[in-house]
């Protein structure tokens, strides 16, 4: 008699639930009966990434020169700088760039839906990143200084009602007074007479059509404060669809001069930082135009030997000059995936030997000298 052979337990399938919870963030769904899960990670990738690449030819082709085209090449974001092509890179116009001069058949190149930023005049493109999260999620960010006038471009695919928005204050850099003050109002709040919100709304802006051509645009002066900010535009299509954009917006801290006094940071005032670009006509550095881009080359420092530039890609190197210290130039460098120049600048004071002493030292020397000659005196008397 032979034995019936054993049941071969049946592989269980995956929880659609547990799927479902990990494509969510990525704009993707997920059922079995469509098509194996191997299948289906091997030839996906999230919702926003393909809505670029759609839209976006250049951005298309990055991608494939990359060898992202699944969610399992999706990792490989971790390691690249990818970012969404400027328009002046799309339209292949150069900067500073005139919307409103654009012909219609150009006008028509601009992506829909999809949120451009330039400074201020259209004179230098701010690259919007794409960064990917732990959960694969992928986030949209810009970094910049504070306080610069920026544009907000869009295009909208169909009619709208209105389009809008807002930005919010997420984390700042805050001093210890400021803290104290945080906690005071918070204990307000918890008291009943006021309430301390950290994620806050800082400024509220809409978007306009002047030439009527289809292309919306909001100007927005950022804030002075260094932190975390999140920019939302609000699209309100006039079939009651709406769509939401959200960009991560770090302001990153002014560049400052100093001096190292005994292991302290003393900022330097009226210290003139010059900046320097190379010309690729000539290969000479040449002192930046910073008037073509609203700004000013030098930059004389404030009381707290503030300085910044927003710059085009290229090369650049710093000269910094200042009463009572040795001049400071810095190495040639090369910005392409960022547009702000503010880092520390140390300068040596022509004095530099005084500094090698320690006024504590001396302070203690001289008491003594005076105690002793006083011991002295009333010792003869």
């Amino acid at each position: 008699i032979i034995p019936p052979a054993p049941e071969v337990p049946k592989p269980k399938l995956v929880s659609e639930g547990i799927i479902e919870r990990i494509l969510k963030p990525l704009g993707l769904t997920y059922t079995q009966e469509s098509r194996p899960l191997k299948e289906f990670i091997q030839f996906s990738l999230p919702k926003e990434i393909l809505e670029i690449a759609e839209k976006i030819q250049i951005f298309k082709e990055r991608l494939e020169a990359l060898g992202i085209r699944s969610l399992s090449h999706l990792t490989k974001l971790s390691k690249i700088n990818l970012y969404i092509p400027p328009l002046s890179e799309i339209l292949n116009l150069p900067l500073p760039m005139n919307l409103a001069q654009l012909t219609p058949e150009v006008k028509n190149k601009i992506p829909e839906d999809i949120l451009f930023i330039s400074s201020k005049n259209n004179t230098i493109d701010l690259k919007i990143n794409l960064n990917l999260e732990e959960n694969f999620k992928v986030i949209k960010s810009i970094k910049t200084l504070p306080g610069e006038d920026i544009s907000l471009i869009i295009r909208p695919s169909k009619p709208v009602e209105n389009i809008y928005g807002t930005l919010n204050l997420v984390k700042k850099e805050i001093s210890f007074y400021e803290m104290l003050r945080g906690i005071y109002a918070n204990v307000l709040g918890f008291l009943g007479f006021g309430k301390f919100e950290k994620d806050f709304v800082i400024q509220k802006f809409y978007f306009d059509d002047k030439d009527e051509d289809g292309i919306y645009i909001a100007d927005l002066r950022l804030p002075y404060i260094p932190g975390e900010y999140l920019l939302t535009t609000n699209l309100i299509y006039k079939d009651k669809e709406l769509k939401e954009i959200k960009l991560k917006t770090e302001l990153i801290p002014n560049g400052y001069v100093y001096e190292n006094f005994f292991g302290k940071e003393v900022r330097i005032e009226n210290a003139k930082v010059y900046l320097y670009a190379l010309n690729p006509k000539t290969n000479e550095f040449e002192l930046w135009n910073a008037k073509e881009f609203f700004q000013e080359n030098p930059i004389i420092t404030n009381r707290a030997g503030e300085y910044s530039f927003l710059v085009p890609p290229g090369k650049y190197y710093l000269f910094v000059e200042a009463k009572g210290y040795y001049p400071y130039k810095s190495e040639v460098f090369f910005l392409q995936d960022t547009n702000y120049i503010s880092f520390p600048i140390e300068l040596k004071n022509r004095l530099w030997i005084f500094s090698l002493i320690d006024w504590k030292i001396v302070v203690i020397i001289l008491l003594g000298l005076i105690v002793i000659y006083l011991l002295r005196k009333l010792s003869r008397i």
